[in-house]
């Protein structure tokens, strides 16, 4: 009976999950499409660092406390209103940090600009803690009906509010006050109902940290680590190849983000609870494990190859022919998107056990190794040595995560690891050369052209995967009687 409930609530959350990852996608390429226009390459090269920055810090800002949170079966009222307070005092160091050494950022990435975007910027410590713990309690509980309505809502507010900036030549700022508009909405909503279910109240005690901030520092340390290896390649153009190169690089690295952040999460948000609950079921987590992996390959191998066949017309019908020198390195770095959106769902598995302490080890190795190589890729092959150097670690990434990571947790399964993937990979391959071709032959142009090429893919993507894929599709017939 746990187990139908269970089921239900994981399809209905999947359900929601897909349709705002979907809306959002629409409403970060409408922004992106529109404020490309009007800002050059510099000013998405001083964003793109900025929001590394952010994102850097958000990792330490939280404390590692959302996940320990969801991996603990029960937590008292007492430790939630002091890990929430935690969260907020937390919040404000680092905002006074980002404050600080400010400075030192616009002195290492050679570029004065930054100063005003990062004042800006740094408000973000000061309002998501909020609104953080209640989003994780909504998450555990597997509350993405709601979730879901609060981050399309917020995302549209923030959409709305770069375009009318970028049209009233703000520049760079549209990006940013887009960012801060998002984050207040998304707050406020999270706060207001989050109270209706439970109010922190004013207690803070050290002794109600025990056990979950020990779990929380490795998963900190973890994704610093890792946030330091996704971004590398950002610090050392930043640093290297200046903003404008930067600003090329960042319109390829958005495209190739979205899936990573928009529909892995749909997974993985919902995952990472039910893995917690089936932590102590090898089995059982193993055969949940492979089943993220299989769909996540199905939705993200045919994105991925289908933006690297049409990226020659993608790019300039919605940002413009100015970012012509983005469609090789989107190319390129659609291969980064592949092997990362496969790599990703493990650090759920790995937290839901316990386990943080082994992904900060295997992670701190990995930065070792990619430190040189990205940096000569940038050294010998500018831009796209870049791009280039980071597909060739992600392609030795792909085993190791495996022999490390996977194979440690839930145990010897590379078979039907690889055989899941396979199935995907030749299906996505077909018809990116299918599309290839008559991109080659044809040459289209223009909006017209471009949806011509997406809804061949689709379709030869959507026979292939009926014809050789049988029972997926009765899987997914499965589920939709499941929820009549």
């Amino acid at each position: 009976m746990i187990l139908v409930t269970l089921k239900k609530k994981i399809i209905n959350s999947g359900k929601w999950s897909s349709i705002s990852g979907v809306v959002i996608i629409l409403l970060q390429l409408v922004q992106t499409s529109v404020v490309a226009r009007f800002v050059d390459p510099s000013a998405f090269g001083l964003i793109g660092i900025t929001l590394m920055i952010i994102g850097f810090a958000n990792n330490v800002t939280d404390l590692g406390i959302s996940g320990a949170i969801i991996q603990r079966r029960h937590t008292t009222k007492k430790q939630l209103s002091t890990l929430y307070w935690l969260n907020v005092f937390s919040g404000i160091f680092v905002f006074f940090v980002v404050w600080l050494i400010k400075g030192q950022i616009v002195q290492f990435f050679r570029n004065d600009s930054l100063i005003g975007v990062l004042s800006l910027s740094s408000l973000l410590f000061l309002i998501s803690p909020f609104g953080q713990q209640f989003q994780t309690l909504m998450q555990k509980e597997l509350k993405f009906k709601e979730i879901s309505y609060i981050t399309m809502c917020s995302t549209l507010a923030g959409t709305i509010s770069s375009i009318v900036l970028s049209l009233a030549n703000f520049g760079v700022y549209s990006l940013v006050w887009g960012q801060l508009t998002n984050t207040i909405l998304s707050t406020v909503c999270f706060v207001v109902y989050g109270m209706k279910q439970w109010r922190p109240s004013l207690y803070f005690n050290h002794k109600e940290l025990k056990g979950y901030l020990g779990f929380g520092l490795y998963q900190v340390g973890e994704r610093v680590v890792t946030y330091f290896n996704n971004n590398l390649d950002v610090i050392i153009i930043g640093r290297f190849l200046g903003a404008e190169l930067l600003g090329y690089y960042t319109i390829a690295y958005n495209l190739i983000i979205i899936p990573l952040t928009k529909i892995n999460p749909i997974i993985t948000k919902i995952a990472f609870p039910v893995f917690s609950i089936l932590q102590d079921d090898n089995s059982q987590l193993k055969r949940g494990y492979l089943n993220v992996i299989r769909i996540l390959s199905t939705i993200n191998f045919p994105l991925y190859f289908g933006l690297a066949a049409v990226s020659p017309v993608f790019i300039p019908v919605f940002f413009g022919e100015k970012w012509g020198l983005s469609v090789q390195i989107t190319q390129i770095m659609c291969g980064v998107g592949i092997l990362r959106s496969i790599a990703n769902p493990s650090g759920s598995l790995v937290v839901a056990k316990g386990l943080s302490k082994l992904s900060f080890m295997y992670n701190s190795f990995k930065t070792l190794l990619q430190i040189p190589v990205i940096f000569a890729g940038a050294y010998y092959g500018g831009v796209k040595g870049v791009a280039i150097a980071y597909l060739a670690l992600k392609c030795f990434y792909f085993i190791s995560n495996y022999r490390v990571v996977i194979r440690r947790v839930i145990g010897p399964c590379f078979i039907e690891y690889s055989t899941l993937l396979l199935k995907s990979l030749s299906n996505s391959l077909i018809m990116a050369f299918s599309v290839g071709a008559v991109l080659w032959v044809l040459q289209p142009k223009g909006i017209w052209g471009l949806f011509a090429l997406i809804l061949l893919g689709a379709c030869i993507y959507g026979l292939l995967l009926y014809k050789f894929n049988p029972d997926l599709m009765q899987s997914l017939k499965n589920k939709a009687d499941i929820r009549r």
